[in-house]
């Protein structure tokens, strides 16, 4: 038996050289509760602040890179909003998606816990009679076979960026865990460069 999976989702993913000790920047903003989660944010327009230029600067040139990959019909993409997260210990963050924006991205600062992101087909379960999976136990894994969810794991520096429609959240942090998070739309004249001649 041969299995096709179909319709994968990109992230893509880059490693940003320069760590000045973004967390001490994060901490002399204003740091808010995030209601019901436990989660403080500052933001939401930290690209605004000459303080953290350089990393703005960086999740643009990486937008730019997934531009020139996919020869998208726009000028480019820039950031529209973007602030810092802290999760004390204990704290996770609610399965969510980000909407109003095209691209989103997460940059982490420290080892924590890892990004967890949702099986995007929720036609699955629509129009037919929905049967669940029970778990199975293989030798490296136990109750394999349920919600097919995928983590990708914070490590300093690292800098993913996702379609802001993908559904994901935040596993609970056993250390405290720091990040900072943005959104990018594209810019200039959109989807008029693209032709289709019909014959």
């Amino acid at each position: 038996m041969n299995k096709i999976h179909l319709y994968p989702v990109e992230v893509y993913e880059f490693q940003f050289a320069t760590m000045t000790n973004w967390v001490e920047l994060i901490m002399q903003q204003d740091l808010k509760p995030r209601p019901n989660t436990g989660v403080l944010n500052c933001g939401p327009r930290l690209q605004e602040l000459a303080a953290f230029s350089e990393m703005t600067t960086f999740f643009e040139h990486s937008l730019n890179e997934i531009q020139e990959e996919n020869n998208y019909d726009c000028d480019g993409f820039r950031v529209t909003s973007m602030w810092g997260n802290y999760y004390p210990v204990g704290t996770a963050q609610e399965p969510h998606r980000h909407a109003n924006s095209y691209w989103s991205g997460c940059l982490y600062l420290n080892t924590s816990a890892p990004t967890v992101f949702y099986d995007p087909l929720a036609q699955r379960a629509l129009g037919q009679i929905e049967i669940n999976k029970r778990p199975k136990i293989d030798a490296t894994n136990f109750g394999t076979n349920v919600q097919h969810v995928e983590k990708i794991e914070s490590t300093p520096g690292k800098l993913i960026i996702f379609p802001s429609w993908l559904v994901h959240d935040t596993a609970v942090t056993q250390e405290e865990r720091w990040s900072v998070s943005f959104n990018a739309l594209p810019v200039g004249v959109i989807n008029q460069q693209t032709t289709i001649e019909v014959l």
